[in-house]
């Protein structure tokens, strides 16, 4: 969590003080949050991801089994079912290729395509988008082009569109048109595939040895390139959002020791919602909602935090929550949907940690948290993703459970 009046991003392990309550946070009218779980580390699985949603209700996650295998799984409300998962096999032109290793963060849209990155066994890595649950996969880019690596995020929209995150090959590089296929046969040479150092370039904090990178957005073949390092960019944070237009937020860095909040339209063209500097100094994953307003957690100078969503048509971001509220901690992630509505976990001083949502200031309300049950066992911490909304009604949330289960949750919120 980042907690209020200190300037360091931590996860949420921290045990909260004294004894959790096990009744469900009760709303206004009466009516409690309902959990429902979707998987635990009590069955075949080992480990989870941060689940991300549909707003057909549709749920998606990476998860590693106790056998040692990973894979993208889904859920609406049953068991699991895999997406793809380590030996799933793929047809690439003439060869099958074989999947290996997942990103961490998969995404699914309302017609059930599932975007992910993916490592194969036979080497190459690539970012792929399912259809369904019938085993029919689509190489969107992949790293026999100029790509190197695409971390562990993949977003795709309604209208398909898939954005992502890679480092870029440099200019020697065999994938590159210019390379001499001649030197693949000797790996003495300088310049062999295998050889070739990161280009020495401005980052974020000076000059380091570090390769290239840039923000991606595909549509029906068509690459948009929204930000890279070699073109007015120092750095491209991980972790990015999309909403159903086709607009991305993302965090970059366009000077030395200054980081922006982004936001690229459907035609690309990236303007700037917030800076560090005066007011802030680092900001948390954002989300986006399809009317372009973006939620995120910030930083600020002075040392407390809060949770802000940009509003429509420009302007200073607003305040959503913070310190004035009481609290003293938050997540590092945040989700809104479709409505403007933020949800986030936090901790209020001489509180629990619990999820929280707010339409603007003063309206924070508490839904569920440490304590409340997951089928007779006591939440400890909750963590969301940037898109956890299934439907206005519906959050997936990543839980860990007494005395140590970790858990995909789908919260039924109360109207």
């Amino acid at each position: 969590m980042i907690r209020v009046r200190a300037a360091v991003l931590v996860l949420l392990c921290a045990a909260g003080a004294g004894a959790p309550s096990a009744r469900a946070q009760v709303a206004a009218g009466g009516e409690a949050a309902r959990p429902l779980l979707l998987g635990s580390s009590d069955g075949v699985f080992a480990a989870f991801g941060e689940p991300a949603a549909t707003r057909t209700g549709w749920v998606v996650f990476h998860a590693t089994r106790d056998d040692g295998r990973e894979g993208i799984y889904a859920s609406a409300g049953s068991p699991p079912v895999a997406v793809a998962e380590t030996g799933t096999p793929m047809e690439d032109g003439r060869r099958v290729l074989r999947m290996q290793r997942f990103g961490s963060r998969p995404t699914v849209n309302d017609a059930f395509r599932c975007a992910f990155t993916v490592g194969f066994a036979e080497g190459m890595s690539a970012v792929v988008v399912s259809q369904g649950l019938g085993g029919k996969y689509e190489i969107v880019a992949d790293s026999r082009e100029a790509f190197r690596d695409f971390g562990g995020a993949a977003a795709i929209g309604g209208g398909g569109q898939v954005v992502f995150r890679a480092e870029v090959d440099p200019p020697n590089h065999p994938d590159r048109s210019r390379f001499d296929p001649r030197k693949l046969a000797d790996p003495g040479l300088v310049d062999h595939p295998e050889r070739i150092p990161p280009p020495e370039r401005y980052t974020f904090d000076g000059r380091k040895p570090r390769f290239h990178a840039g923000l991606f957005r595909v549509r029906g073949g068509d690459l948009l390139e929204l930000g890279n390092t070699q073109a007015g960019l120092l750095d491209l944070a991980d972790g990015f959002a999309l909403n159903e237009s086709g607009s991305v937020a993302f965090r970059a860095s366009r000077r030395p020791k200054n980081w922006s909040l982004m936001v690229a339209g459907a035609g690309g063209g990236a303007l700037a919602v917030a800076e560090t500097g005066a007011r802030y100094s680092s900001f948390g994953l954002p989300a986006i909602d399809p009317r372009g307003r973006v939620a995120f957690l910030a930083q600020e100078t002075g040392g407390d935090a809060a949770i802000l969503r940009s509003r429509i048509g420009g302007g200073l971001p607003e305040v959503v929550a913070d310190a004035s509220d009481g609290f003293v901690a938050f997540g590092p992630n945040v989700s809104i949907d479709d409505g403007g509505r933020v949800a986030f976990v936090g901790r209020r001083r001489g509180g629990r940690e619990a999820l929280y949502v707010a339409t603007e200031k003063g309206s924070v309300r508490e839904l569920f948290g440490a304590g409340d049950l997951v089928q007779r066992r006591p939440v400890a911490h909750l963590r969301l993703s940037n898109r956890a909304f299934a439907r206005p009604d519906r959050l997936a949330l990543l839980a860990q459970l007494e005395p140590d289960v970790e858990a995909i949750v789908m919260l039924h919120l109360p109207r």
